[in-house]
């Protein structure tokens, strides 16, 4: 039985979609001029304030009347961008709509890592083939084929419980005899170095010698070099493991 995921869908490429910000900044933001009084003189004298033009840049998303959509970037504390030059005005118009294009392709780029990431999650459950479940009781009521083809395995597989059994008594049984012969030797002789065992019962002398062995800490080495790293040190490498399913 496999589970079934939805792939993500595909974006499109990063220069395809760099153009669609593009072309989204250039529609959303645009320089216009507009009039206002002369912040010097408008408290001085009692007397009118003079206008001056200024060319502002203007987001059209939500723009309604007069100054309504004058562009105020968050953290800039000059506030609207604004320019007392057409020239001026369309130097900060280019460069916002540059920063509005940046941001939008960051924003991409996360969204493209993140469904990369499903993507590749979906193509790997996909390829783990489905599990299958073989039921010999049921061969009885199968046609000749089938009991043909699974025969060789009923007859192992009814053979595995006592085998087994057989076998994990015996590794439990010479386990409990050569740790006793390890005990008795090395008390007997005690600070000896390796020993060499001879008896008529034997068909091969036996050695008990010190085996110093050192293995690698995965843990601590994954941590130092990352995972990236660990993982393309690392290889894969296949086996078949047969257990009671307890």
């Amino acid at each position: 039985m496999t589970n079934t995921t939805d792939t993500p869908a595909a974006l499109p490429s990063r220069p395809a979609a760099q153009r669609t910000a593009a072309a989204e900044a250039a529609r959303r933001f645009i320089l216009e001029p507009f009039q206002t009084q002369d912040p010097e003189d408008q408290f001085g004298g009692g007397a009118t304030a003079e206008p001056i033009t200024l060319w502002g840049v203007f987001d059209v998303d939500s723009r309604q009347d007069g100054r309504n959509g004058l562009v105020w970037p968050s953290g800039r504390p000059e506030g609207f961008l604004v320019a007392d030059t057409e020239d001026g005005g369309q130097k900060l118009l280019l460069e916002h709509q540059s920063t509005y294009v940046a941001e939008l392709m960051a924003a991409y780029d996360l969204v493209a890592k993140v469904r990369a990431e499903q993507l590749a999650a979906a193509e790997a459950e996909a390829s783990v083939p489905a599990h299958q479940v073989i039921r010999l009781e049921h061969l009885g009521g199968a046609a000749k084929s089938v009991r043909n083809r699974f025969a060789r395995l009923n007859q192992l597989v009814a053979m595995y419980d006592t085998a087994k059994a057989e076998a994990d008594a015996a590794a439990a049984r010479l386990k409990e005899i050569t740790d006793g012969i390890k005990a008795e030797t090395r008390q007997a002789h005690p600070g000896t170095g390796d020993f060499t065992i001879t008896s008529g019962a034997l068909a091969h002398p036996l050695t008990l010698q010190l085996v110093v062995s050192r293995r690698l800490d995965t843990a601590a080495i994954r941590k130092v070099l990352g995972d990236d790293q660990y993982n393309a040190l690392c290889k894969d490498t296949e086996s078949w493991v047969l257990k009671p399913n307890k």
